[in-house]
Parts: structure tokens; C-alpha cells; sequence
């Protein structure tokens, strides 16, 4: 064979033979790239299926803490709930009230103490009850059936309420309810708790009575308080008038002395009656203030005028500066505080002087009465409104007063809440302040003088009207023996009647007439029927706070039963004066 065809052979051969073991080795390649494919999936779904194995084991394990917890949870709920209901029924069965749980009035539920306050042997029995309401009264049973259903339905009838119970032995008693809407099973009920409150009740009724009692006595005390003072002045009033003008008539000296002897005793009578029942009623509690604005002038020139005399007769120089300011208070009590005030400076500085005034301090006015007396020592200043408590009087001298004016003094500014202040030196005399509330200035009602200037008794045509048939015979008897020419009568009627000869020159009336007459309604009667306007005094024996209001307003002078003839004189004689001679005028500071 030819070289060159062996060598094409060779080369055929070798061409082929590398082809083919070209293209194994491209399979076997091929199959490896396969292999290594495969396998490069295989570990990443093995990388895939451990990592969703992980995830899947942290789920678990995540659940399965979640359920462990709730597990727990559910188990500390039920321990909770369990010893919640055990302590619910602890504090059920032991509570002092009565418990009782229903539904449409049927009982599902009740405690021992229910039962016992209930009158049943236990708590079973209440439960076989048809409807709780066998525990309320017939008389009650709508009344507590109407708010139970209105607490059904969501309404708000009353928290707590009362109810009449019965036993089951039909005893009734009282008892106090409150309750609630709750869940019971699922579905609504009424949680009721009950108290008996039978022994309050019966307290509450005693209470009730015995306020009854204490009102009906404090009514019979002012009753006996109102019919004391009037009536026990009437003959007081009777007797200072009779020895007065049985003193003006000639006597022997022995009998004359016998005379100002029995004065002296029938005006500390007179006194002691005023100073006890004005006590009494404040100890009573039957003085009511009614406080109003009103100008201070025309009160300090009362005053003026009723003290002045007696001060010269004592040889005390009475001094007044007068206020037009105003100030709220009750101007009657405020009066009696500054009279005592004025009667206790006047005795206690004789041949000294006795200086009333005010001063402005901010929202107050200060009114103070001094006096140049013998004064009161440091320790003794809070003693003085005792009653009964007199300084140098150790033997109770009936003349040095009676020891009272003080003490009503200071119930009467506590009753008004007026400060007092007291400041005294021994040997050179006393102040006392009382603190008055500035008032509104207002204009007050013109008031009716009753007469004015200086008047000669002589003469003068006096109407009294006095259905006490001693003190109108006693008040006759007393002008008669001044010079006056008296028409003396019982009521208004007969006077009009008597009236014959034209009008009075001043009428005297006693406040309270018969048949609920009075001595205004006499007074304006008798203007009316000769068209003039009358001067007239007012006499009372009266006590009671309206009335000494209704007599004040009126205008006219008010005189105080027992009235000493002198002051009825000097009322007489000179009225109330516009200007108070001899007393300092001028504005206060």
C-alpha cells in the first residue's frame, strides 16, 4: 500500500478515532456538567429544605411558646377566676347585709343573711320563693316593682331607696335597698342588697316626736313668754303709776319717806321684770334679728333725749355726736345694746360724763360710748357679762341696778355678729365699741313726729286708749295730776265716742287692744275721723320682735311698759327733738 494511502488511512483512522473520543469526552463532559447540575440543586434544595426545616422548627417553637403562655395565661386566668369566685361568694355568704340576686323577680341567689333578716331558717328557703316580692310589703310592692324594672331597663331610677319588708312570719320591718344590673348566666338580673333599718326608724320617729315635743314647748314658752311680759307689766305699769300720783298728794313725812320707799322697790321690779324676760327670750331663742340699712341720727337723738335727764338728775353730762351715716343691723336690738350701754355709764361715772360717738374704720362704723367713771379692773373685763356680776355691789344693792344690762348686751351683738370691744382704766373710766356694717344709703319713710318742742301740760287734751282698765285708770289719774284734761276709753270705738268736744292734743295708746285691735289702728281711726294728723305715743308691754317693728315703723314714740312716770312726763313734755340741745353735733370721724 502506498505511504501516502496508509497515510490517509492513519489519518482517517486517527480523525475518526479522535472524533469519537472527542465526542465521549464532550459526553462525558456533558454528563458531569449534568452530575455537578444536579447536584448543585440537590444541596441547595438540601441548604433550601434545612432552612425551611429551621424556619418551620422556629415557627414551632414560637407557637408552641405562644400557646404555653396562653396556656398559662388561661391558667392564672382560671386560678384568678376561681379564687375571684371564691372570694365573691367568701363576701356573699359572709356580708352583714342581705344579698339576693334575681331575675324577673325570681331568685337565683341569696346569702344566710338575707335569710335571717328575712326571718327564713336559710338561704334554700329564700330561694323557693315564687318572687322576692313575698319580701316587700303589700302597700310597697308597686312602688319597688316600678324601679326594679326601670333598673332592668337601663334606666336611673333611685340608687338607694326604703321599703316596709315582712318577715315570713308577717312581722313588718323597714328596710334600706340598694342595687344593680349585672350578668348572671349570661343573661340580665338584679343584684339587691338590704339592710334593716327598722331601729332607725323607730329612732328616727322618736327623734321626730321629741323635735314635735321640743317645738310645741318652745311654741308654749313663747306663748307664756309673750302673755308674761304683757301681762305681768300691766299691773307694774298700774302700780308706778298709782304710787306716783299718791306721791303728789300731801302726806305726813313719815308717809311720804314710806312712799319713795315703795317707788324705789316697784321700779326695781320693774326693771328686774324687763331684764328677766329679755333674758329668757334670748336663752329661748326667740328673738330673730331682721337687719336692714338704715341712717344711725334719728336712733342717737332717741337716744338723747331718753337718757339726758336722767343723767342730769345724776349729775352726768350726756353728750351725743350725731352720724348721718347708715349701717345695716336691726334697729331695735341695736337700740336696747345702746341703751344698757348708756344706763350702765350714766351709773357707773356719777358728776362725770358720758360721750357717745362713732368712727369710720374701712367697711365699719365704729359706735362707742365713754364714760370718765370709776372704771373696770384688767381681770374683771370678761366677768361684767356674766349675769348677776355688778362691780362694788357686793351686797346687791337694788339702786346700783340689777347685773343684766351687760350679759344682754352680749348675747344680743352675738346675735346681730357685732364685734364689742371694752377698754377701761380704774379711776378714769370705760369704752365700749360696737362694730357695725356700713349700710346702703337709702331714703327711709318720713317719719310721724309726735310732737316737737316745749309743750305746758296744763290743759292739754290727752286721749288714752288702754283696754287694761287699772292702767287706763292709773294714766288718768297721773295727767289729771299734771293739769292735763283726760278722755280715758278702752278701744278706738269709744273713744270716737267720747270724742265729742273735737280732736286731742295727743293721744296715749296702749299697742295691743282687744279683738286684735291696736294702739296704730286706734291712733289712725281717730286722724281719720277729724282729717288732722295726730301726735301720739305708743305704750307696749309687748316683747315680740314683729311687733316692736310694726310699732316702730309706725312713726309715733314707742315707750316700754312698765313706763316710770317721769319718762311719760318728759315724753309729754317734749317729744322726740329734732335738735338735741346740749348734745355736740356735726358728722362723725
Amino acid at each position: 500500500m502506498p505511504i501516502a494511502q496508509l497515510h490517509t488511512r492513519w489519518w482517517t483512522a486517527t480523525a475518526y478515532k479522535i472524533g469519537i473520543e472527542f465526542a465521549f469526552a464532550l459526553l462525558l463532559v456533558y454528563l458531569a456538567y449534568q452530575l455537578d447540575k444536579r447536584e448543585r440543586q440537590r444541596r441547595r434544595i438540601a441548604i433550601d429544605l434545612l432552612r425551611l426545616n429551621e424556619e418551620l422548627e422556629g415557627r414551632v417553637a414560637e407557637r408552641t411558646g405562644h400557646l404555653m403562655t396562653e396556656m398559662a395565661e388561661r391558667a392564672r386566668a382560671d386560678a384568678a377566676l376561681v379564687r375571684a369566685k371564691e372570694a365573691y361568694q367568701g363576701l356573699f355568704e359572709g356580708a352583714i347585709e342581705g344579698l339576693l340576686i334575681h331575675r324577673d323577680f325570681r331568685p337565683l341567689l341569696a346569702n344566710e343573711s338575707c335569710a335571717r333578716m328575712f326571718g327564713f331558717d336559710s338561704a334554700r328557703d329564700v330561694l323557693a320563693l315564687p318572687s322576692v316580692m313575698a319580701l316587700v310589703a303589700e302597700e310597697d310592692r308597686e312602688r319597688v316593682a316600678g324601679i326594679v324594672m326601670s333598673r332592668m331597663r337601663g334606666e336611673n331610677p333611685p340608687a338607694v331607696f326604703e321599703f316596709q319588708g315582712v318577715r315570713r312570719d308577717g312581722t313588718p320591718i323597714w328596710c334600706l335597698n340598694s342595687g344593680r344590673r349585672v350578668e348572671w348566666d349570661g343573661a340580665p338580673a338584679i343584684q339587691a342588697a338590704f339592710m334593716d333599718i327598722t331601729a332607725s326608724k323607730r329612732t328616727e320617729r322618736g327623734l321626730q316626736q321629741a323635735k314635735d315635743e321640743a317645738e310645741q314647748a318652745s311654741r308654749s314658752k313663747t306663748r307664756f313668754l309673750a302673755a308674761a311680759s304683757h301681762d305681768l307689766r300691766q299691773p307694774v305699769q298700774a302700780l308706778n303709776l298709782y304710787i306716783n300720783v299718791l306721791a303728789q298728794r300731801r302726806h305726813a313725812p313719815e308717809v311720804h319717806e314710806i312712799i319713795e320707799r315703795i317707788q324705789g322697790s316697784a321700779s326695781a321690779l320693774g326693771d328686774l321684770l324687763n331684764a328677766l324676760l329679755d333674758i329668757s327670750k334670748l336663752e329661748a331663742g326667740l328673738v330673730r334679728p331682721e337687719p336692714r340699712s338704715f341712717r344711725l341720727a334719728p336712733l342717737m337723738e332717741r337716744l338723747w333725749a331718753e337718757f339726758a335727764a336722767e343723767g342730769e338728775a345724776t349729775g352726768v353730762s350726756v353728750s351725743v355726736v350725731p352720724s348721718q351715716a347708715f349701717v345695716r343691723s336691726d334697729p331695735t336690738l341695736l337700740e336696747r345694746i345702746l341703751q344698757n350701754l348708756m344706763s350702765n355709764a350714766i351709773r357707773y361715772a356719777p358728776g362725770g360724763k358720758v360721750l357717745v360717738g362713732c368712727r369710720r374704720r374701712g367697711g365699719a362704723l365704729l359706735l362707742q360710748v365713754r364714760d370718765t367713771g370709776v372704771g373696770i379692773p384688767p381681770d374683771q373685763l370678761d366677768a361684767i357679762f356674766e349675769e348677776f356680776f355688778q362691780l362694788g355691789n357686793v351686797a346687791r344693792d337694788r339702786r346700783h341696778g340689777l347685773g343684766l344690762g351687760l350679759a344682754i348686751v352680749r348675747r344680743l351683738a352675738a346675735l346681730l355678729g357685732h364685734g364689742i370691744l371694752v377698754r377701761s382704766e380704774v379711776g378714769r373710766g370705760s369704752l365700749f365699741q360696737v362694730e357695725l356694717p356700713l349700710g346702703e344709703d337709702q331714703e327711709e319713710p318720713e317719719a310721724v313726729l309726735p310732737f316737737s318742742g316745749n309743750i305746758d301740760l296744763d290743759g292739754k287734751r290727752v286721749l288714752v286708749i288702754d283696754d287694761d282698765f287699772d292702767v287706763r285708770d292709773g294714766l288718768r289719774r297721773q295727767m289729771e295730776a299734771w293739769g292735763c284734761r283726760v278722755v280715758a276709753s278702752g278701744s278706738a270705738q269709744e273713744a270716737l265716742e267720747a270724742l265729742d268736744q273735737g280732736p286731742p292734743d295727743i293721744v296715749v295708746a296702749d299697742y295691743r287692744l282687744r279683738s286684735g285691735e291696736t294702739g296704730i289702728d286706734a291712733v289712725e281711726a281717730i286722724a281719720a275721723r277729724f282729717s288732722i294728723r295726730l301726735p301720739a305715743i305708743l305704750l307696749t308691754g309687748d316683747t315680740a320682735p314683729d311687733r316692736l317693728r310694726d310699732a316702730r315703723e309706725s312713726g309715733y314714740r314707742l315707750l316700754h311698759k312698765p313706763v316710770r312716770p317721769e319718762d311719760l312726763r318728759r315724753a309729754l313734755a317734749t317729744g322726740l327733738p329734732t335738735v338735741m340741745p346740749g348734745g355736740e353735733r356735726g358728722e362723725c370721724e
